[in-house]
């Protein structure tokens, strides 16, 4: 029987492995620029099954709130939530501290074959 610690630490790989899949950082970042967005607005971002899919997960982790009025016309549209800003706020932190590594690294090796 699986123990709730150990749900917790697949919830926890399962949330950073959707954090890092395909069009997740993209939507985020759209829906943090442009607000309310109608799904045809994010369908350049990603193919539509990915953006169906992810949606979805990001719907399930509270990251994005689907909003859907029904009166003479149908209004259907998507919005980043507070907790959606502050994960892309850490997204972008960490991609920028991951790309200044591999300039360092890069920079280093360069060096590396220039004094030899």
């Amino acid at each position: 029987m699986e123990s709730e610690q150990d749900k917790s630490e697949q919830n926890k790989e399962r949330l950073l492995k959707i954090l890092w899949l395909k069009g997740t950082f993209g939507i985020l970042h759209y829906l943090a620029d442009h607000g309310k967005s109608q799904y045809r607005d994010l369908e350049p971002l990603v193919s539509s099954y990915t953006l169906t899919h992810r949606l979805g997960q990001l719907l399930e982790y509270g990251f994005v709130e689907h909003h859907f009025e029904k009166t003479k016309t149908r209004k259907e549209w998507y919005e980043i939530t507070e907790k959606g800003r502050k994960v892309l706020e850490s997204m972008k932190i960490l991609k920028n501290a991951f790309y200044n590594l591999i300039l360092c690294i890069t920079l280093a090796l360069s060096f590396t074959v220039v004094m030899r």
